[in-house]
């Protein structure tokens, strides 16, 4: 027996994988082909990208599989830029910031200018109100997994899919299948759906199928799943150091049952899985984990992007080009080349000089040409721009976002402090730590009858605050602390809080923060988390602790206090 220890490592890595390989295979073979869901046999579709690309060069093919990100504007350089890209035959493009209407300008000079028209994403995790102001702002994932409803994420999915035809979008970077099972992940957090697996896969799944049954392209992302990370991707490579075992039971569950329900498409992460894969490469960049585990494996034939070249945990080995290494690994969509033309000939040269293989180009561009055919992307009919903006905040959105925030709020703990009724006595005594558009949205909602006093604590002096609050608040007076955001920035001095009554928390962020505040959570009478800071959400947190709505959400993570809950609640009354 060979008793190398690289050998014996790479070994083990390969017959880990197969297992691996080998159960994804068993319950992947049920799943239904991606293109079924707009209308034709898959077959008609690549039928008609084989008859475009018998007019295409080898770089025209390359391009097909480049979707750079460009900010929507109308001034002249960028509309010289623009006109640049659209005649280099770019295959995509993901629009991000800017205005609607200049999205939808740009949009209508790419229909009538392309030879062959660009593949429009939006990366729109909650709504086009992630990247367009103006547009309705539904909730974040976290939100929506503490309403646990599949019906109503369909329903989402529709709405959403309706706004994005208006705009011309045919695929919607969404849902984020990520399972957040680390409360120090600093990027996913709130945008995951919860730890549960099966619920994450439930929704989300939920959600795509209310996308495609309308005509818009799904993205789960991001695989293999950046849910138990510490660092954000953006800023360097992430690294997730699960076994096998753990990743197949948690990270890699909703992604496989993604591609056994036949949704539409994936986007691979910038992620270092050592437990798959022996090499070096983030998974992005990594043919173990694109080609061998989610194309051989899960057996995807959905199209498969990138995450955005541009980020840091793309870019660790200086030594090689990012764009290559990832259509070597096996995306058909080169997402966010900061260099797309210089990418398209570096590619293009490295099938010339044997490098790349020929055939691994005509399956790229054939799959992007088929999904751009299915999903409309040649239509060039110029959209409409008369009352966009009116049109992208129609009534029934605005009514299905207030609906999901009210069916979203949480209650953690009870200690007969709620609901909050005017006739009680008590006064509130508000809060709020840092937020001062927080702060003036809670003022607004609190009936006047029931508000005392309101304190927002700041860095420069929160302990002198502290003390202050402490004062003021008599034993007539409930304290009301409201926290938002990723973390609590004065958590010594909101540790040190002394009132006369035991106080209010409400968390209008991710429920991880309670985790920084053990003392304080520990004497809270009540304790509340509404998941977002947003106006809407809290007015309907308002509503819940007054007594006008019932708690109705669950959590969907494990905090200090308290693991993942497993029912809804129907009345603000529990008891802790």
């Amino acid at each position: 027996m060979n008793t190398n220890p690289n050998i014996r490592v790479s070994y083990l890595v390969f017959t880990a994988l197969a297992l691996l390989l080998c159960s994804f295979s068993i319950a992947a073979q049920s799943a239904k082909h991606p293109l079924k869901l707009f209308g034709k046999n898959a077959e008609a579709y690549y039928s008609q990208a084989d008859s475009i690309m018998e007019r295409m060069s080898l770089e025209e093919k390359v391009a097909q599989c480049m979707m750079p990100m460009v900010v929507p504007s109308t001034d002249a350089n960028a509309m010289k830029k623009w006109d640049f890209l659209i005649d280099g035959k770019m295959g995509g493009v993901l629009f991000r910031g800017g205005s609607a209407y200049d999205q939808l300008f740009m949009t209508n000079r790419m229909r009538a200018r392309a030879k062959t028209p660009m593949m429009v994403a939006f990366d729109g995790e909650w709504g086009l109100a992630m990247r367009l102001k103006g547009t309705t702002r539904y909730p974040k994932s976290m939100l929506l997994g503490a309403i646990d409803d599949a019906s109503l994420m369909r329903e989402y999915g529709e709405v959403v899919a309706e706004e994005a035809k208006q705009m011309g979008i045919h695929v919607m970077f969404a849902p984020v299948l990520d399972v957040n099972t680390n409360p120090a992940n600093p990027v996913i957090g709130i945008r995951s759906f919860g730890e549960v697996p099966q619920n994450v896969s439930r929704l989300g799944i939920a959600y795509s199928e209310g996308l495609e049954a309308n005509g818009i392209l799904s993205c789960a992302k991001h695989f293999p799943g950046h849910g138990d990370t510490h660092i954000d991707s953006h800023e360097a490579l992430a690294t997730v150091s699960a076994d096998r075992q753990t990743l197949e039971e948690t990270a890699l569950l909703p992604f496989r049952e993604y591609a056994r329900a036949g949704m539409g498409s994936m986007m691979v992460g910038h992620l270092l899985v050592p437990s798959l894969s022996s090499t070096s490469f983030p998974a992005s960049l990594n043919r173990d984990i694109s080609t061998i585990l989610l194309r051989d494996g899960l057996l995807f034939d959905g199209l498969l992007f990138t995450d955005a070249l541009e980020m840091e945990g793309a870019k660790e080995n200086k030594k090689i080009n990012v764009a290559l290494e990832a259509f070597r690994a096996g995306a058909d969509v080169l997402l966010g080349s900061n260099t797309p033309l210089e990418d398209i000939i570096t590619i293009a040269n490295a099938v010339k000089r044997g490098e790349v293989q020929n055939n691994e180009v005509e399956d790229r561009c054939r799959r992007v040409l088929a999904f751009k055919i299915a999903l409309g992307c040649m239509d060039r009919t110029a959209l409409s721009s008369d009352r966009l903006l009116q049109r992208l905040h129609a009534k029934k959105a605005v009514q299905l976002s207030e609906k999901m925030h009210a069916l979203g709020m949480t209650l953690v703990k009870n200690n007969n402090t709620l609901p909050l009724k005017p006739n009680d006595g008590k006064k509130i005594v508000l809060l709020v730590d840092g937020n001062e558009s927080l702060m003036n949205d809670f003022a607004r909602y609190i009936p006047r009858q029931l508000l005392s006093k309101k304190f927002l604590l700041s860095k420069t002096n929160a302990g002198e605050q502290i003390r202050k609050v402490s004062k003021q608040t008599s034993d007539r007076e409930l304290l009301l602390l409201v926290l938002s955001g990723k973390r609590v920035e004065n958590k010594e001095a909101l540790e040190s809080l002394q009132v006369k009554g035991k106080p209010l928390i409400v968390v209008m962020g991710t429920p991880y923060l309670l985790n920084a505040l053990p003392l304080l959570s520990e004497k809270a009478s009540a304790i509340c988390v509404g998941y977002e800071d947003t106006s809407m959400a809290c007015k309907a947190m308002v509503e819940a602790i007054t007594g006008v709505a019932p708690f109705r959400g669950k959590l969907p993570v494990s905090i200090d206090i308290l693991p993942v809950q497993t029912a809804s609640y129907s009345s603000p009354l529990i008891k802790q």
